[in-house]
């Protein structure tokens, strides 16, 4: 299938990608070969620029999978919580990754039952692997339904129980991202971190929702410039060329989906039936009136 457009939403986070050419995706078959393929010459330029692409990639996951679930988990009242940020280093100087990962998957399970008196997997958390100078590892974590104790600082400490801890709440979720991933470019030539994640993050996370479907992205371009109740605010707009030598508009909001068709597209249980329910609400709303065409667009950017 083809598509020159597309929309990731993650919480209140909407990523909109124009291309220029049309991009193919999903299953695309590949004819089978009895020739083996050659065996490739190590080349150091070429590894150091597969990291390269493979951190921005990391990143980009890690800040999608924030947006996604930052102010998403409730207190049984409705109130959001508020994430909270902890740095968790090791006072010997552990080099390991298994057994830093280890000993952090200890400290997970003990923190999950003093917080919620239940052995059962509650808390939701995604974690960033960091190297000191030294060598040893560290951890920056975000929690995402932790409760916001007075003697937070006192639990973190108790029990991780391994050396120092950090820990703060966060408001401002839009530069949450950039300040967690940046650790990751100060770690990204380590070779402890070769064919291992650089980051780890609990089960049940909410996950980012990727759309292709060019007549619901065309319907949330439309919205966000009829609809003047719709909240938003533009937070990124740049033009870059992608790898197969195609021009890329990208740009992302910060918006409040509200009643619309934009709540079920950011979190849906199931997609297809949510861009279903896109189609349909778009024709009964105001927003036909608006000079849109809702059927796949030919896109051309002009730079």
């Amino acid at each position: 299938m083809w598509t020159q457009q597309k929309a990731v939403f993650a919480g209140s986070s909407l990523e909109l990608y124009t291309y220029e050419k049309p991009i193919e995706y999903g299953y695309i078959a590949r004819k089978r070969s009895n020739v083996s393929p050659p065996i490739k010459e190590k080349n150091d330029e070429k590894t150091a620029e597969n990291r390269k692409t493979s951190t921005y990639r990391t990143k980009r996951q890690i800040k999608r999978l924030i947006y996604a679930n930052a102010n998403q988990w409730f207190h049984e009242s409705g109130e959001a919580f508020m994430p909270i940020f902890g740095t968790f280093t090791f006072a010997d100087n552990v080099k390991s990754l298994t057994e830093a990962n280890s000993k952090f998957e200890r400290f997970i399970k003990r923190l999950n039952y003093r917080v919620t008196g239940s052995k059962k997997a509650v808390l939701k958390y995604i974690n960033v692997v960091e190297f000191q100078k030294r060598g040893a590892v560290h951890y920056h974590t975000i929690f995402f339904n932790l409760p916001k104790l007075q003697d937070i600082y006192e639990l973190f400490d108790d029990t991780w129980g391994n050396g120092f801890t950090f820990n703060k709440s966060i408001k401002d979720i839009n530069h949450l991202g950039n300040y967690v991933t940046k650790y990751l470019t100060k770690s990204d030539r380590d070779q402890r971190l070769d064919e291992r994640k650089a980051y780890f993050c609990s089960r049940g996370l909410h996950k980012p929702n990727l759309i292709r479907d060019s007549w619901v992205v065309d319907a949330v371009r439309t919205l966000l410039q009829c609809d003047n109740s719709l909240e938003k605010e533009s937070v990124a707009c740049k033009d870059f060329v992608d790898s197969f030598g195609g021009k890329v508009r990208y740009e992302r909001f910060i918006v409040e989906p509200g009643k619309n068709f934009l709540k079920h597209l950011s979190t849906p249980k199931d997609l297809p039936a949510s861009i279903a329910f896109a189609r349909v609400w778009v024709t009964q709303t105001k927003l036909h009136k608006c000079e849109t065409n809702f059927l796949p667009v030919q896109v051309s950017l002009q730079y």
